[in-house]
């Protein structure tokens, strides 16, 4: 599951592993014209077939998601990420499950509660990764 999509750079890294493995990826994003984008540009590269593209509010989506999943990677509006976290921990069923969440050494301060509600979750293991503008990798113990 990948939560902002954004004009899908990271969708087709993620399609083109799940496709090596069997797997598919579930991408939200709320603008309906970058999905756009981010679709032609997996159309062009074949991965189409391995990413199915929503567009709506993520809060919408988790709310109504049922179907748990191995990876989340969590880019969007950093303000929804505390709302968000009830949702994204019944998603993360199975031991190894994992949240990778972008941009937490640049937006520090934008995320910083968020990061404190997973460190106190004591059914987590995370660690900040300074990779890029940071990623906090976040595993269901």
């Amino acid at each position: 599951l990948e939560i902002g999509t954004s004009t899908g750079y990271s969708t087709l890294w993620l399609a083109e592993a799940g496709k090596s493995v069997g797997g598919a990826v579930q991408t939200l994003e709320i603008n309906a014209f970058r999905s756009a984008q981010a679709k032609k540009y997996a159309e062009e590269f074949g991965l189409e077939p391995f990413i199915d593209f929503w567009v709506g509010d993520a809060a919408d989506y988790l709310a109504q998601a049922a179907e748990p999943y191995d990876l989340i990677l969590l880019d969007a509006e950093r303000g929804s990420y505390v709302s968000y976290w009830q949702d994204l921990k019944r998603l993360l069923q199975s031991s190894g499950s994992t949240l990778i969440v972008d941009n937490v050494i640049s937006h520090a301060a934008e995320v910083k509660e968020f990061l404190e509600l997973i460190k106190d979750d004591e059914d987590y293991m995370s660690t900040i990764l300074p990779i890029g503008a940071g990623l906090c990798m976040v595993v269901l113990k």
